[in-house]
């Protein structure tokens, strides 16, 4: 919530998670957070308010996240996390259930069951994605997922949603980075927007 207005809900985060870091907010403006666990038989009560108010330049937290293929352990500004499902290489691109990466960069993500589609959105910059389709569009403009591979797109894997992560994240202003030993796919925010890789 802003300091003239009523709370809404930011993000619901995966199981285990301990640390959000929320982006894109106004400069010179005060916020009031609060957090609750969700479960199958019932919500916990909120917790205690807690406030902070960006500067004149607005809030710029360094975030680097690293992805292993094949492990279910990945790292968040060097704090151990956990995903229900590991990362995969598919048609020589990296996915993953999108989420894992999008939040701590203050990346919303939305699923819409009746299209099969993926809606991310951060400071009103927009990506919409189809399972099964190469072609992504990007603020309203239909865009090559991968233009020198059409074979990329999102997919089904083992009933999760997996989306290309270097195409997200590339489009947000990210660095991605891959370390062939160690099958690390590193992401890097802030840093120039020419500063992109395809994996």
């Amino acid at each position: 919530a802003t300091e003239d207005g009523s709370f809404e809900i930011v993000t619901t985060l995966p199981v285990n998670t301990s640390t959000y870091i929320d982006q894109g907010l106004q400069e010179n403006t005060k916020y009031s957070y609060r957090v609750r666990a969700l479960g199958a038989s019932g919500n916990s009560p909120y917790s205690n308010t807690a406030t902070a108010t960006t500067g004149k330049e607005g809030p710029v937290h360094p975030v680097v996240l690293k992805f292993y293929i094949g492990n279910n352990v990945y790292y968040i500004n060097d704090q151990t996390n956990l995903m229900d499902t590991t990362p995969i290489i598919s048609d020589g691109r990296t996915l993953l259930p999108i989420a894992y990466a999008a939040e701590p960069l203050g990346i919303s993500v939305y699923w819409d069951e009746s299209e099969r589609k993926v809606t991310l959105n951060r400071k009103g910059n927009v990506i919409e994605m189809w399972i099964d389709q190469n072609v992504a569009r990007i603020n309203g403009v239909d865009t090559y997922i991968d233009p020198g591979n059409l074979k990329v797109a999102p997919r089904v894997y083992e009933n999760r949603t997996m989306l290309p992560l270097s195409f997200v994240v590339a489009n947000f202003n990210c660095k991605v980075e891959w370390f062939t030993g160690m099958q690390e796919v590193r992401v890097s925010y802030p840093v120039p927007q020419d500063k992109r890789v395809q994996l």
